[in-house]
C-alpha cells in the first residue's frame, strides 16, 4: 500500500514538473499579454535548455528575438547564459535551418543600435565564434541570416576591425566563390540575389566603420565595389529592381565614403539613358523614379581618377 502511495506521489510530481514546463512554454509561445516584457523574456530564456520540442524552442526564439530590440534585453542576450544557447543552436547543424536562422536573428536584433551590446561582445570575443559558424553553414538560407547577423555585428570601429582581423572578409570571399560565381540550377534564382544582398548590406556596414588609414581595408572596399559594380552591369535584366538598387546603394556608399570604386566602363555604361529605362519601365514602371534618383546620385560622385563623364 505505501509502495502504490509514492509511486502515485511520484507520477503526480512527474505531471506537475511537466505541466508547469508545457505552461512556461506555452506563455513563451503564445507571448501572453498578461505578464510583463521581461517576465517573458525571463521565461523564454529558461525554455532554451528544453530542446526536445523543437517547435516550442522556436517560438521561444521567436519571442526573444523580438524582444531583444530592447536595449536592456539586448544586452542580457550576451551577458546571461542566452548566449551559449544561441551559439549551440547556431553551430550545431542537427539542429533544423530554421532553429539556427531564429539564433543568428536574436543576436543580430540585440546588436541593432545597442553599443553596449558591441562591447560586451568584443569583451567576450564573440566575432570569431560568428564568423567561423559561418563558414560552416551549408545551407544558403541560414547563410543569408548569419551574414545579416554580422552586418549588425560589424557595427562599431572595434567590432569591423575585429571582424577584418578574423579574416571574416575571406570567409565572405568563399562564399561568393562558392554561391555565385558558378550559381547551382538547383537553387532558386531569388536566394542568389538574397545572398548577394546580404553581401551588399554586409560591405556598407562594414566599410563605414574601417580606418582610411589601413592598405589592407583600401584594397578590400576597391575589390568589392568592383565585384558589385559587375554584378549590376552585368545581371541588369536578370536582378529585380529591388536588388539592383541595393547594390547600387552599396557602390555609391563606398564611393562616397573611400573614392576607390575602379570601374570606368561601370560608370559609362550607367550614364547609357537607354539601357536603364529600358529594364526599369519593363520590370517596374512605379519605381522608376526613385531608381533614376539613385543614377543620378551615382553620376554625381566623384570619377576614377583620369576619368570624367
Amino acid at each position: 500500500m505505501f509502495n502504490i502511495k509514492i509511486k502515485a506521489y511520484t507520477r503526480l510530481l512527474v505531471f506537475l514538473f511537466l505541466f508547469s514546463l508545457s505552461f512556461r512554454l506555452s506563455v513563451c509561445s503564445e507571448t501572453k499579454k498578461t505578464i510583463s516584457d521581461g517576465q517573458l523574456f525571463q521565461q523564454c530564456a529558461d525554455s532554451l535548455s528544453n530542446t526536445e520540442n523543437i517547435q516550442f524552442l522556436d517560438s521561444s526564439l521567436e519571442t526573444l528575438r523580438d524582444l531583444s530590440h530592447d536595449y536592456s534585453f539586448g544586452q542580457e542576450v550576451v551577458k546571461s547564459d542566452i548566449k551559449d544557447h544561441l551559439i549551440n543552436f547556431m553551430n550545431n547543424l542537427s539542429y533544423p535551418e530554421a532553429t539556427r536562422s531564429l539564433a543568428s536573428s536574436v543576436f543580430a536584433s540585440a546588436f541593432a543600435n545597442n553599443p553596449a551590446v558591441h562591447e560586451l561582445a568584443v569583451k567576450d570575443n564573440l566575432m570569431p565564434l560568428f564568423i567561423q559558424s559561418l563558414k560552416h553553414e551549408p545551407s544558403i538560407s541560414v547563410i543569408t541570416k548569419k551574414l545579416y547577423l554580422l552586418s549588425k555585428a560589424v557595427a562599431s570601429t572595434w567590432s569591423a576591425q575585429s571582424f577584418v582581423q578574423c579574416s571574416g572578409m575571406d570567409i565572405v570571399s568563399d562564399l561568393y566563390s562558392k554561391w555565385l560565381e558558378i550559381p547551382n540550377s538547383n537553387i532558386p534564382f531569388h536566394k542568389y540575389e538574397q545572398l548577394l544582398g546580404r553581401i551588399a548590406i554586409l560591405l556598407e556596414s562594414l566599410h563605414l566603420h574601417l580606418s582610411k588609414y589601413s592598405k589592407v581595408t583600401d584594397g578590400l572596399v576597391s575589390d568589392w565595389c568592383y565585384l558589385l559594380q559587375s554584378q549590376v552591369q552585368s545581371n541588369w535584366s536578370s536582378y529585380s529592381p529591388t536588388t539592383l538598387e541595393l547594390l547600387l546603394h552599396t557602390i555609391v556608399s563606398m564611393q562616397v565614403e573611400w573614392e576607390v570604386c575602379p570601374s570606368t566602363v561601370f560608370y559609362e555604361w550607367l550614364n547609357d539613358d537607354p539601357i536603364a529605362k529600358h529594364h526599369i519601365i519593363r520590370q517596374d514602371p512605379g519605381f522608376r523614379e526613385d531608381f533614376f534618383d539613385m543614377i543620378n546620385e551615382a553620376l554625381s560622385l566623384p570619377w576614377p581618377k583620369k576619368y570624367y563623364i
